[in-house]
């Protein structure tokens, strides 16, 4: 059995409770990481994004990382940690820029980790662990991915890393801005964006003009850009169809289920805990904005279930 938890963001008291609720304890090991969270029958699975945001970075980490080496867990990269990977590695034309450009944006992004691990050779550690996270991964009976089950986006990266995760010689290829495989691994670590007609801009919550909106991969179809539109309010007027081709969809037309149960977090969802679609499940409730750290125990069903969610609320 499988407990699958969403984005934690450096909110350890709240991971805490929930492991606790899910029936976890601290115990004592002579691995490298002496001491970790493990439950006598179940193993978790992390959705990424540990960390930015919270106020307790380092405290998160020391969870999940002795977790997921002493096997009592299991985790796929968020784009978190693809932005800290990036932002921490130099291109290589000798410029002595990042990968990810440390602006003012994306350094404030950032500056809770930052903090959080002011030695670099700590914090390079850190980053080291982050290089080996899969991207994804796929079992018997369910799937886990950051933000997107694009079959065919997984199987061009899969060819190319032959696997599912970041390999040396693809590194700076993956992490150079608009470059095949790093708009491929966008995709699936930060969702589907499509373009604004017309040349239309908005202001985003964080005050960045935006001329893309991330959408509802799940549909399927030539639907309306304001039906498909994660982030609704300023392009709910828009009814410009997007392409067909765009959405890769989790469901037939019907909206009945069509895959193995598959889960993401990444999205910010409010309230209470509930499903997609009958094969589908978010579990970012938005803890970094006073929401809830959410798990889904997951027990093999082909068709999940909202009583399986459970929460810890901010505290």
């Amino acid at each position: 059995m499988y407990d699958i938890i969403g984005d934690i963001h450096g909110y350890a008291d709240e991971l805490i409770e929930l492991l606790t609720v899910l029936g976890y304890q601290k115990k004592n090991s002579n691995q490298p990481h002496e001491a970790y969270y493990q439950h006598p029958t179940n193993k978790v699975i992390f959705l990424g994004d540990f960390i930015d945001r919270g106020r307790q970075q380092r405290e998160t980490l020391n969870i999940v990382m002795p977790m997921v080496i002493n096997g009592a867990a299991l985790t796929v990269m968020g784009n978190h940690e693809l932005n800290a990977i990036a932002y921490h590695t130099s291109k290589q034309d000798g410029s002595g820029d990042y990968l990810r450009p440390h602006s003012d944006k994306n350094t404030h992004q950032h500056q809770a980790f930052l903090n959080a691990y002011p030695n670099n050779e700590e914090r390079n550690d850190i980053i080291e662990w982050f290089k080996t996270l899969p991207l994804w991964l796929e079992f018997d009976e369910l799937r886990i991915i950051h933000a997107c089950w694009h079959q065919e986006v997984i199987e061009r990266v899969q060819q190319k890393f032959q696997g599912n995760t970041l390999t040396s010689t693809t590194l700076h290829e993956a992490l150079t801005y608009k470059t095949a495989l790093f708009e491929d691994i966008e995709t699936l670590l930060k969702g589907v964006e499509t373009s604004l007609p017309n040349g239309i801009i908005f202001t985003d919550n964080y005050g960045h003009e935006r001329t893309e909106v991330r959408v509802r991969w799940w549909l399927t179809g030539a639907i309306p850009i304001n039906e498909s539109v994660i982030d609704q309010g300023v392009v709910d007027h828009i009814t410009t169809a997007i392409d067909a081709d765009v959405l890769p969809g989790y469901c037939d037309n019907l909206g009945m289920k069509e895959f193995k149960p598959c889960f993401i977090g990444h999205y910010w969802h409010q309230g209470t805990p509930n499903l997609i679609l009958p094969n589908l499940a978010c579990v970012d409730y938005s803890v970094a904005k006073n929401g809830k750290l959410v798990a889904y125990c997951f027990k093999g069903e082909a068709e999940l279930n909202n009583e399986n969610y459970f929460w810890a609320t901010k505290c």
